[in-house]
C-alpha cells in the first residue's frame, strides 16, 4: 500500500509528455523500471526501507515476548488506529488462534489485578 502510494506520488510529480501513438506499443512495467532511472531508484529506496523495518521488527519480537508486544500493540490501537485481528496476528508474527489465546490470558492477568 506504502508503495502504491509513493508511486503515485511519483506519477504526479513528473510532467505529462504525450507519448507518440504506435500500435501494438505498450509501455510494460518491466520495460519502465528498466528505463527510468528515477523510478527504479524509488522503488529500491522503499524495498530498502522495508527491509530495515521488517528486520528491526524480527529482532523485537525475538527479544520480547508475544504478551508484552501484544500489550504494547493494543495500548497504539486505543489511541491512534483501527486493526482487525487478521492484521495484529500477522504483525506478530503468529496466527490468529495465538491471538486469541494471548488476548485471553492478557484479559485474565488484567482482571486477577
Amino acid at each position: 500500500m506504502k508503495l502504491l502510494k509513493m508511486c503515485r506520488a511519483f506519477a504526479a510529480s513528473r510532467p505529462l509528455r504525450k507519448l507518440p501513438f504506435i500500435p501494438c506499443l505498450s509501455l510494460t512495467s518491466q520495460s519502465l523500471i528498466k528505463n527510468d532511472l528515477s523510478l527504479n531508484n524509488l522503488l529500491l529506496d522503499v524495498f530498502a526501507e522495508r527491509i530495515v523495518n521488517t528486520s528491526s521488527r524480527a529482532s523485537y519480537q525475538q527479544l520480547h515476548t508475544t504478551e508484552h508486544t501484544l500489550s504494547q500493540l493494543l495500548e497504539v490501537k486505543s489511541r491512534e488506529m483501527e486493526i482487525s485481528k487478521e492484521d495484529m496476528a500477522a504483525y506478530l508474527g503468529i496466527t490468529v488462534r495465538s491471538l486469541n489465546r494471548a488476548l485471553k490470558e492478557l484479559q485474565e492477568n488484567n482482571s486477577e489485578e
